[in-house]
C-alpha cells in the first residue's frame, strides 16, 4: 500500500529565513530581525536615554523586601 500523502510539507520556507528575498511576505517575527545595521535616531537615542533615567530614578526611589513588599530606604 502507497502512502498518499506528499513527503515534505507545501509550505514555502524560504518565506520564514531571515535575509531570504521573500522574508518581506512573511508574518513579523516578535523581534526586529531585520533593523540590525539600522543607525539609530537622535529622537530614538533620547527615548532611550529618558526612559534609562526614569528606570534608574525608581530604583533609587524604592526598594523591596525579601517578600516583595515596598519597604523604606
Amino acid at each position: 500500500m502507497q502512502n498518499s500523502v506528499p513527503p515534505h510539507s507545501s509550505v514555502d520556507v524560504a518565506a520564514w529565513i531571515p535575509g531570504s528575498p521573500r522574508r518581506r511576505f512573511a508574518a513579523a517575527t516578535p523581534w526586529d530581525d531585520e533593523a540590525e545595521g539600522l543607525r539609530p535616531t537622535n529622537e530614538s537615542r533620547a527615548n532611550a536615554q529618558a526612559y534609562d533615567a526614569k528606570a534608574r530614578q525608581q530604583l533609587r526611589t524604592l526598594s523591596f523586601d525579601l517578600v516583595g513588599r515596598p519597604s523604606p530606604i
